[in-house]
């Protein structure tokens, strides 16, 4: 009875401890990727990406991002943690030990997922109304050579009409070493993978998102 009463207790301090950690694991939103792939696919599922650009090819209307992508790793040490002091919560029958154990699992399963970061390429192409814009008006200079200051007439020229934020400009003002934030659109007609085929190379590349807004958000740093 006294064995059947001290686990009773231990599972009670178990619950006091776990439960708030697993309710916090929930309000964290989705599960964090578990692989640069699979971290790589929910940025461009979300359909927007902020990274430098590596290289342009402006004939196809495409160019090179690099993004940094974050995803987990299993913390090999922290579980063999927790399954030692599991082992150690079965012949425990102090409370004030108990209470230390669980406290020490929560920890460790607070740390079973550590986050990595990687730069990662994306190929991404250009849709043929892609609206190019830049977060800075283009810098000119007046006839002294100075910095031209643009008056407010002059900078709603050159927004022009869109309600897009930034100023107008076009493919050619890509360039490499620059940062831009890429807003991705499907395409409107793009059909449903078959069974079976939902990582068909082919099938992915024939459909893949394509860029409708790149917005330069800097210029590269001068060297």
């Amino acid at each position: 009875m006294r064995r059947t009463f001290g686990w009773a207790v231990a599972l009670l301090v178990l619950a006091a401890f776990l439960l708030p950690v697993l309710a916090a694991d929930k309000k964290d939103g989705e599960k964090m990727p578990a692989d640069k792939k699979e971290a790589t696919d929910k940025m461009v599922t979300a359909g927007e990406l902020t990274g430098k650009v590596l290289n342009v090819e402006a004939a196809k209307k495409s160019f090179a991002l690099q993004v940094t992508v974050r995803y987990g790793v299993p913390n090999v040490g922290a579980m063999q943690n927790i399954a030692n002091l599991q082992m150690q919560a079965r012949t425990t029958r102090d409370p004030n030990t108990m209470r230390s154990i669980m406290v020490q699992i929560a920890q460790n399963q607070a740390q079973m997922v550590t986050m990595k970061e990687e730069n990662q390429t994306i190929d991404i192409e250009a849709s043929d109304d892609v609206a190019i814009r830049c977060k800075n008006p283009p810098v000119a200079f007046d006839e002294k050579g100075n910095v031209k200051k643009y008056t407010s007439a002059e900078l709603k020229e050159l927004k022009g009409d869109s309600k897009l934020p930034g100023y107008t400009a076009d493919f050619d003002s890509l360039r490499p070493e620059q940062y831009v934030s890429v807003t991705l659109v499907k395409k409107k007609d793009a059909p449903k993978p078959k069974p079976g085929k939902e990582n068909d190379a082919d099938f992915l590349a024939e459909n893949k998102p394509k860029a409708s807004v790149v917005l330069i958000l800097a210029e590269p740093v001068a060297k």
